[in-house]
């Protein structure tokens, strides 16, 4: 994620809207499938057994804001697949 910062960043797809990655750290490791979101609170697995824990995300129109603040308010269930 830090190779593509600050351009041209780090994004997923959820619903048609472009959920932009703003800040995020290596998570524990996971057995789960690639793309596969997970929750304490927002983490995603990645390729190799690997995590991201996804720390501040920005919604398209709306502010930054941590990953749990966005959960509150946005449905991101556990075991979603992304693109």
């Amino acid at each position: 994620m830090r190779a593509f910062d600050p351009w041209p960043g780090s994004w997923f797809f959820h619903d048609g809207a472009r959920i932009q990655l703003r800040r995020a750290a290596l998570g524990p490791p996971t057995a789960a499938s690639p793309g596969t979101v997970l929750h304490d609170p927002l983490r995603i697995a990645c390729g190799a057994g690997s995590s991201l824990l996804a720390l501040q995300l920005q919604r398209p129109g709306r502010r930054a804001m941590a990953a749990a603040d966005l959960l509150r308010g946005y449905d991101l269930p556990a075991g979603t697949i992304l693109p």
